[in-house]
């Protein structure tokens, strides 16, 4: 538990410096005790055994950053820019292994000063009266991903697609599993874990899963939440799951006993990789086939890629080059921990350059983060805001819970949308002008109208 003074004086939800020792200061974050989740969204439950045993409901729980940790007994807790800090920020003398971790909850803890987003903690974490995280994601077969159960971190496991199981002399309780997996399998996942090369049945919409590219996957692979007696396990099981994608999901590196593993070809992609379900575009139009089709919905920016079913008539103009540029790109600030995130580079003549469909990096470079509605100087690597990655990293922010964030973006995106949409229609050599000018003499029942000036 923290120091009574933290309780008298309600300071939390707020970075601090803790320490047992009065020796080695490490930064932390205040979580108030009253209002934290039973059950938190990455770390479990673990912590309530800790808030059952504190001796004053007031005093705050602490939660060691860099380690994911909740504490343990008394903490000494002083402000982050206490008369102490220039001592206190100073690396301490420690083994390298806690020193790499005692860096990484600096950094977390000047990031959380910034955004106020917590490492493995959720506002509805923070706060349970927040509207909850949304339901964790269908994983398919042939699929990898990360399982969380009681009292375990989280494990890398593989999801198999029961119809290629055979069942030779396995055990009872097995035999049952992969029967009933094949007999619903939509209802049943039929999971095998790396390393301990266990098989098991879960319920779909009970499991608690995440994507193997999750945002969280990095802590994964360090295991979280920490366990010293499963350390060597996960350790086991993340090499293990390493060499199954390396050799490309080769069933051959699956084994238990009784059972054969078959490959029926090669693996589904993982859900981190797949787009979103498809959703209608902001400011895009539709337009309606000469030969009677369903009605096709066209993004203002598959100009620059045209195709036959974009462009049944032939006397259309040619596709160009965007006309106007903007300054919008994924942005992942150096550092381990970090997302990819939206972001609008304030430095206008580097514009062209970061929207060459290339990964750059971009040293001390002023940005506006969408994230956090503020400006900050970042040394950061970035991709073009339409790259092919764009896709995966709106997928992961929405199951972060920072559907806002893309929102924001793509309407600020939209405004340069619109003038590329209205451009081509008025531009045209071929008449194929907006039916609502003065100097088009099309009629707008046999075309298509401008949707901007509609």
């Amino acid at each position: 538990m923290a120091s009574p003074y933290y309780a008298s004086d309600r300071r939390i939800n707020c970075v601090a410096w803790g320490s047992t020792n009065r020796k080695l200061w490490w930064p932390v974050y205040l979580c108030d005790p009253k209002t934290i989740a039973e059950d938190l969204h990455v770390l479990g439950s673990a912590h309530n055994q800790l808030l059952e045993r504190r001796r004053h409901p007031n005093f705050p729980l602490v939660y060691y950053l860099g380690t994911y940790e909740f504490e343990g007994g008394f903490v000494n807790v002083k402000d982050w820019f206490c008369d102490e800090y220039k001592t206190f920020s100073q690396e301490p003398d420690i083994p390298d292994d806690k020193l790499r971790e005692w860096c990484l909850a600096f950094q977390e803890a000047q990031k959380i000063r910034v955004n106020g987003i917590v490492p493995y903690l959720t506002p509805s974490d923070l706060n349970k009266n927040l509207p909850p995280m949304p339901p964790p994601p269908i994983v398919p077969e042939g699929s990898i991903m990360w399982h969380y159960s009681r009292g375990n971190p989280w494990m890398p496991c593989y999801v198999l697609e029961p119809s290629t199981v055979i069942v030779t002399d396995a055990p009872t309780s097995i035999r049952s599993a992969v029967r009933q997996a094949q007999k619903t399998p939509d209802k049943y996942y039929l999971v095998y874990f790396f390393g301990i090369h266990s098989l098991k049945l879960f319920v779909r919409s009970w499991a608690r899963v995440k994507l193997w590219e999750c945002p969280e996957h990095d802590g994964f692979l360090r295991g979280i939440p920490r366990l010293a007696h499963f350390q060597q396990t996960i350790e086991k099981a993340v090499k293990h799951a390493m060499v199954f994608v390396v050799s490309g999901y080769n069933v051959d590196h699956l084994t238990f006993p009784g059972l054969i593993f078959t490959s029926t070809g090669p693996p589904r992609r993982s859900l981190s990789t797949d787009p979103p379900p498809y959703k209608k575009p902001k400011l895009s139009w539709r337009h309606e086939s000469t030969h009677h089709q369903p009605t096709q919905w066209i993004s203002a920016s598959a100009f620059s890629h045209p195709t036959k079913q974009h462009l049944e008539d032939p006397r259309r103009p040619p596709a160009k080059e965007p006309t106007y540029a903007h300054g919008i790109v994924w942005a992942q600030e150096q550092s381990a921990t970090s997302m990819w995130t939206p972001v609008l580079v304030t430095n206008r003549p580097l514009w062209e350059m970061i929207n060459d469909k290339r990964q750059r990096d971009l040293r001390d470079c002023h940005v506006y983060s969408f994230q956090d509605c503020a400006f900050h100087t970042w040394t950061a690597r970035v991709r073009p805001w339409k790259s092919s990655k764009a896709m995966k990293y709106s997928m992961l922010l929405r199951e972060a819970g920072m559907q806002a964030v893309v929102d924001d973006a793509e309407d600020y995106y939209a405004m340069f949308e619109r003038l590329e949409v209205h451009k081509y229609w008025h531009d045209s050599t071929d008449r194929w002008s907006c039916p609502w000018c003065s100097a088009c003499s099309l009629s707008a029942k046999k075309f298509n109208e401008c949707p901007v000036c509609s």
